[in-house]
């Protein structure tokens, strides 16, 4: 048994880590090499007041992360910044550890933890990679008759 809690607690450490890396075998050229800045995301919403909260994730939010964070959520029309994509993470770490802890044995502590850890880390991650999968699905739809509208169009004479 202390196998098995070692094992998931490896495992949920690594996954927590590994997510600090960018994906490096995504490497299409982008609308940056073509001079377009990605659209920010509104800076006067409701949620100000978690913005200024979500400041304090600024050193977990560097470099390639940043770049990775910066274009998943535009992919899938999520107007969110990388600080507060990591405060999501780190609410859900704390709601799932608050909603628990009345079912804890003392000798589960370490193990509950990993998994509060692990599970709060990965759930806003795959949300966000089904909302990218959905924009992708509508774009593969949709652009047979886009196509098809631009030939007619072309056709009929008209340019672009």
């Amino acid at each position: 048994m202390l196998y098995f809690i070692l094992t998931l607690c490896f495992v949920s450490g690594f996954s927590f880590i590994i997510g600090f890396f960018p994906l490096e075998w995504e490497s299409r050229p982008t609308l940056q090499s073509f001079g377009y800045e990605p659209v920010k995301a509104n800076k006067k919403s409701g949620f100000s007041f978690i913005r200024a909260i979500a400041i304090i994730n600024k050193p977990f939010c560097q470099g390639p992360i940043r770049q990775r964070l910066l274009k998943d959520p535009l992919v899938g029309h999520v107007p969110i910044m990388p600080e507060e994509f990591f405060l999501a993470k780190e609410v859900i770490i704390v709601a799932i550890m608050a909603f628990t802890y009345p079912m804890i044995n003392p000798d589960m502590l370490t193990f509950w933890i990993g998994m509060s850890f692990a599970v709060g880390y990965v759930v806003p991650e795959y949300w966000l990679k089904g909302k990218i999968k959905r924009v992708k699905m509508i774009l593969t739809k949709e652009m047979p008759d886009a196509i098809d509208l631009l030939g007619l169009c072309v056709n009929a004479g008209i340019d672009f």
